[in-house]
């Protein structure tokens, strides 16, 4: 149960604190976990920003499948999610 209360916690805070930042970056990496530990969010996925950080989501199955490895996407502030719609790829 505390596993749970502190996952929730982590989420919550990661997510507040990324959705102010702005970014464009790539999709490098995606996963999808099953069983017990997946919770409401079980996809993640990896995008390499233009100044070479490596920024990890985690979302649901549905939105999972619109981010595609190679495409470029744009991530605003205010957003937790890039826009699903694919800029030029690299």
């Amino acid at each position: 149960m505390w596993d749970m209360i502190a996952e929730y916690l982590v989420l919550s805070w990661s997510r507040q604190f990324e959705r102010k930042r702005e970014w464009i970056g790539v999709v490098e990496k995606k996963k999808e976990f099953a069983g017990h530990f997946s919770g409401s969010y079980p996809c993640r996925v990896t995008f390499r920003t233009e100044q070479g950080r490596k920024r990890t989501l985690r979302m649901t199955a549905e939105d999972f499948e619109k981010y595609h490895i190679g495409q470029r996407y744009h991530k605003s502030p205010g957003n937790y999610l890039p826009d699903p719609k694919p800029g030029p790829s690299i």
